[in-house]
């Protein structure tokens, strides 16, 4: 299970995982589909001549998947003169044999990759996370432009996640391909429920007590490489297969996978009771809960075999202080059951997916919180740097599993990040400035800040005052400091006190950059919608409050020629306004921007209109002051 935080001083609004399917879930491991095509194209790198993949299912939901296929070297790759290709497996669950794997030359020839030519590369491990992910890396030798590599390999699964039952998620094939099959050969009383988009059913044969259904890819919707783009299983073609008919049926399979403990023990019910002595409601109550295991359980587990699914026992997981958030989840519902609250476990995507596919896998679900049904709300202990209540951007209108009753729902939509922001300024004659900036956040963004704070050392600090000059293209140094108090107690401000030069332009004669705030605010609130790039799929989007006011007092001497004007932009769920006035030697900027986007996913056409008014708001962000120096005044 992934954890989800970020330090940040700037908006941390991607609290990421990556993944596309079975593996990328719950199991922590990574599958990796590129381009993809149902058409060769002869000016690519590389494209498949065939990509066959057939999956040999047990009835106890073991399989042996065998991967076979022959990749054309286009000019550009054969340029390099040799070619990698990697596989992926755990070992804790399975095995993996490379079968063949040659350079197959155009006058009939072959070439090898020999043993000592392929590597096994252990996936490093997150922090505290035992696992034990694999990547065979196979080297092809002698390439040349027309050349074709052939691979076949097998990979058993001998651990089922769930004893009798299968998944498995695909996307497209990694490469334009000229013929892409997958091949699912099944026992005949085993059912299998497919969801696909790309996939066209090809054929299904019964034999022997066996089914074998044939799946051949002919869409066109490959992965594309855009700035926070949604997951792939979102928009992408992909084919999802599943022995459960419905999610009811997933979640009472996790439920008796997952709980098979007994009710809360002395332990629990007295840590439960002893936290709670003080609290008058049940939300007070869930509170008191919810952050004393943010504070005392670390980040961490067991992702071996079934582990991976399988939550620890939840007086395991209080007695190591220790567990991922699977393990978190269920101490924070026994210690809840120990007061008499209901809870369950929610299962969720944490990473880009919005959507689930119809049929239901584990392949989209990599992360576990709770829904506290008495409070209305999900908790997710593993979120550090969140109060109760505040859900992360990667946790916001997901689709969620709410595992006791079966139900899906969907969890809300992320309040705006709010922040409000002062810059007080002095310019000298020759353009040095020293300045104070003050940005206090609200909501969510709150706890982000707070958390950066508790845990930022000195070197930390340096480096994001740094980072903040450099965002704002100022040069010389600069100071930041905040409270470290919890965030659901005050905002917690950032203070930044700083002498550079910058702010005043080396044209003759000068022009003075009307900053309104540095390294943080509006700028970076504009990033989702960043120009040099035409949209094609659709991407996460958040929305934002902020107001930046600035007062730079400029030094006897400098006396400003002509102020720019100030501008208004409306838009369905965009406002923008700018004002510069001076008051006697002080120039005073205000800016306020407000995005109130209806989900945290815009399509490409509604991010392509953001991309339009962020750019207007980037040229007012830019306007200087035309400037007089006079000494002699």
């Amino acid at each position: 299970m992934h954890r989800l935080s970020r330090p940040a001083i700037v908006p941390a609004r991607r609290f990421r995982t990556s993944g596309f399917g079975l593996a990328a879930a719950l199991l922590g491991c990574l599958l990796a589909p590129g381009l993809a095509g149902a058409q060769a194209d002869p000016a690519a790198d590389t494209w498949f001549a065939r990509w066959t993949r057939e999956v040999v299912v047990q009835a106890d939901g073991t399989f042996v998947e065998t991967i076979e296929d022959e990749l054309v070297i286009g000019a550009r790759a054969a340029s390099a003169g040799a070619v990698q290709r990697a596989l992926h497996w755990n070992a804790s669950t399975g095995t993996l044999e490379v079968l063949e794997a040659a350079t197959l030359k155009a006058d009939g020839s072959r070439i090898e990759t020999l043993p000592r030519m392929a590597v096994d590369i252990e996936e490093p491990a997150r922090e505290g996370v035992f696992q034990d992910h694999r990547y065979r890396i196979l080297t092809y030798v002698g390439i040349e432009a027309e050349d074709r590599i052939s691979l076949k390999a097998r990979h058993h699964r001998t651990v089922p996640f769930f004893s009798r039952h299968f998944f498995d998620d695909r996307g497209p094939p990694e490469r334009p391909a000229l013929e892409a099959r997958v091949i699912y050969d099944v026992p005949e009383a085993l059912a299998v429920h497919f969801d696909a988009a790309g996939y066209a059913l090809e054929s299904e044969v019964r034999d022997g007590g066996r089914r074998r259904i044939t799946w051949r890819h002919v869409g066109h919707r490959g992965v594309v490489a855009e700035h926070d783009v949604v997951a792939p299983t979102d928009y992408a073609d992909r084919l999802n297969a599943s022995t459960m008919p419905d999610y009811r049926t997933l979640a009472r399979t996790y439920l008796s996978h997952s709980y098979a403990h007994p009710d809360p023990t002395r332990e629990i019910r007295a840590l439960a009771r002893e936290l709670t002595r003080d609290a008058r409601t049940d939300r007070e109550r869930v509170q008191a809960i919810h952050g004393w295991v943010q504070r005392h359980v670390r980040y961490g587990g067991d992702h071996l075999g079934a582990s991976t699914v399988i939550p620890k026992l939840a007086e395991s997981t209080l007695a190591s202080r220790e567990g991922d958030c699977k393990d978190q989840a269920t101490l924070l519902e026994s210690m809840l059951a120990a007061l008499g609250i209901p809870s369950s476990a929610v299962m969720i995507n944490a990473a880009q997916a919005y959507e689930l596919p119809s049929v239901p896998t584990l392949g989209v679900f990599n992360h576990v919180l709770v829904w506290i049904p008495s409070l209305q709300l999900f908790a997710d202990a593993t979120a550090k740097h969140l109060p109760l209540g505040e859900l992360p951007t990667a946790l916001s209108d997901k689709p969620a599993l709410i595992v006791k009753t079966g139900e899906l729902v969907r969890t809300p939509v992320q309040r705006p990040l709010v922040q409000s922001i002062r810059l007080d300024g002095e310019i000298d004659l020759d353009g040095t400035a020293s300045f104070r900036l003050v940005d206090t956040p609200s909501g969510w963004f709150a706890g982000v800040r707070s958390h950066f704070f508790e845990s930022a050392d000195a070197d930390a600090l340096r480096r994001a005052s740094g980072g903040m000059l450099y965002v704002s293209r100022l040069i010389g140094e600069a100071s930041i400091k905040g409270h470290a108090e919890p965030a659901d107690s005050q905002p917690v401000s950032l203070v930044m006190d700083g002498r550079v030069s910058g702010v005043m332009t080396d044209d003759e004669p000068p022009a003075l950059r009307a900053l309104s705030s540095v390294g943080v605010g509006i700028e970076i609130a504009l990033g989702d919608f960043s120009p040099g790039y035409e949209r094609t799929a659709p991407a996460v989007c958040v929305s934002a409050h902020v107001d930046e006011v600035a007062s730079w007092k400029l030094a006897r001497g400098l006396r400003p020629v002509a102020l720019p004007g100030g501008i208004t932009i409306r838009g369905h769920d965009f406002g923008y306004e700018s004002r510069f006035e001076m008051r006697g030697q002080r120039l005073e900027v205000r800016r306020s921007l407000r995005i109130d986007v209806e989900r945290n996913v815009c399509t490409p056409q509604r991010m392509r209109t953001l991309q339009h008014l962020a750019r207007e708001v980037r040229v007012d962000l830019a306007k200087t002051v035309r400037i007089r120096r006079d000494p002699s005044r």
